[in-house]
């Protein structure tokens, strides 16, 4: 499925999901023009860059106002809804840290 990802022929529909970011930085995977939907704009790479650029948060911060403005007028994604989780473990399971997405680095089972 991943190699048929990046084939724009391939799709009528794609459907995916993403846990929250703190940071539209950490979201620009899925505006890359290879990712499905293959949205390619030019005004979007460069909010992309300026947003990559800027070092003052309240920069970055306009410019991802208008990089969404931008995504609200050219409609490359739609959100069909919410993802929610639930993350259950038993006891003997430690040092699970509660994240969004789960990983099992440095936790272990204590019998």
């Amino acid at each position: 499925m991943s190699k048929k990802r990046y084939e724009a022929d391939f799709y009528d529909v794609f459907v995916t999901y993403f846990t929250y970011r703190p940071s539209p930085v950490l979201f620009f995977t899925t505006l890359a023009k290879t990712w499905a939907g293959f949205w390619d704009n030019a005004k979007k790479d460069q909010f992309i860059v300026e947003i990559l650029r800027a070092t003052d948060p309240k920069q970055q911060f306009a410019t991802w106002a208008q990089l969404q403005q931008l995504i609200y007028e050219d409609v490359p994604f739609v959100r069909t809804g919410d993802f929610f989780d639930l993350h259950l473990k038993r006891k003997q399971v430690k040092n699970l840290t509660a994240k969004p997405e789960v990983f099992f680095w440095n936790a272990w089972i204590d019998k």
